[in-house]
């Protein structure tokens, strides 16, 4: 990518901290029992530095589970370092579909200990107990989900599936979600699934992360849509709210629906920033304006600025470019 795609004839501003994003497929909060007061009398099973985790699952499955948790915790406290009162860490690798994380090795605090700070998760073992409890809770919204993050209660639910890799990536995805959603409360949905799906590609390896599992289809969908002109509009794409984002409708000529096409557009971005020198800081400086906006109409003026339409014109085709590579 040429450097000048991301120069902005003004300099960015440079603000307080940085980095992703929150929500799930949709905000569960039609509720049929006392969820958040159900929360606070969980059976917690495993404690770790920064997660307390019950659940139906084996005690080793748990632990397992625990493990990776801390895996991909440090990796997301790589951009929030600012926020989070860390030690610099470093920003997103120069390239993450090759680069392996380094192992964390976080303190074993004491089971006993109780910390209000800790994210909260529940691991399902099958199916049937997680729509039994998503049913007594969701009247029916959580139906083909396999994973989902509950804002509000700040609570992360996980189906533990036979096919390991699947169940890590919508772990590594969702866990973006709840941890982002703690820190940065009014990011667009576009950044948020964007970056979430990203980070979903991680895979746990003996050492760490690896993120060698780059989302290919959705190179295809965005190819595919460019050659039939369907592509959604950056500024309405920047713009979605959960409704439009998530719009499951049909887009003519095409053998995708609009949800799946934005999911693509927005995973593809980001990782076409995120493999640019110059787009990795044009995002972090991004986040670090979303990170001091206090309601949605702010977080909509930082995008207004951070993406201009003399930026966009630039945009679309050195970003196609990049899709058409991958």
């Amino acid at each position: 990518m040429h450097r000048s795609t991301w120069r902005n004839p003004a300099p960015l501003p440079l603000v307080a901290f940085w980095l992703p994003v929150f929500l799930a497929p949709a905000t569960l909060a039609a509720q049929t029992g006392d969820l958040k007061k159900d929360v606070r009398d969980l059976d917690i099973r495993h404690r770790t530095e920064h997660y307390e985790i019950a659940g139906t699952v084996s005690q080793d499955r748990l632990e397992e589970y625990g493990r990776c948790l801390e895996y991909i915790h440090a990796e997301y406290a790589r951009g929030f370092e600012e926020l989070i009162g860390g030690k610099d860490v470093g920003t997103h690798p120069e390239s993450p579909s090759k680069t392996r994380s380094k192992p964390v090795n976080p303190p074993k605090p004491d089971p006993s200990v109780e910390q209000p700070d800790r994210f909260k998760v529940v691991v399902f073992a099958d199916g049937p107990s997680y729509e039994q409890f998503t049913r007594s809770y969701f009247r029916g919204q959580a139906e083909h989900t396999r994973g989902l993050f509950v804002p509000g209660v700040d609570l992360l639910l996980i189906r533990d599936e036979p096919n390991s890799s699947e169940t890590y990536e919508i772990l590594f995805h969702e866990a973006f979600h709840q941890f982002v959603d703690r820190f940065i409360p009014h990011t667009p949905i576009w950044l948020n699934e964007g970056l979430a799906t990203h980070y979903g590609t991680a895979r746990p390896t003996s050492t760490g992360l690896a993120f060698d599992r780059p989302r290919n289809e959705y190179c295809r969908i965005v190819s595919s849509a460019a050659s039939l002109a369907r592509l959604i509009p950056f500024d309405e794409m920047f713009d979605a709210d959960s409704h439009r984002f998530y719009n499951s409708e049909k887009i003519d000529g095409v053998d995708f629906d609009r949800r799946l096409l934005s999911y693509s557009q927005a995973y593809t971005l980001v990782a076409y920033m995120l493999f640019d020198e110059d787009g990795r800081l044009h995002i972090r400086n991004y986040m670090r304006k979303l990170a001091e906006a206090k309601s949605g109409k702010e977080a909509a003026a930082a995008t207004r600025e951070f993406f201009p339409p003399n930026l966009q014109e630039r945009l679309v085709p050195a970003w196609l470019e990049f899709v058409r590579r991958h």
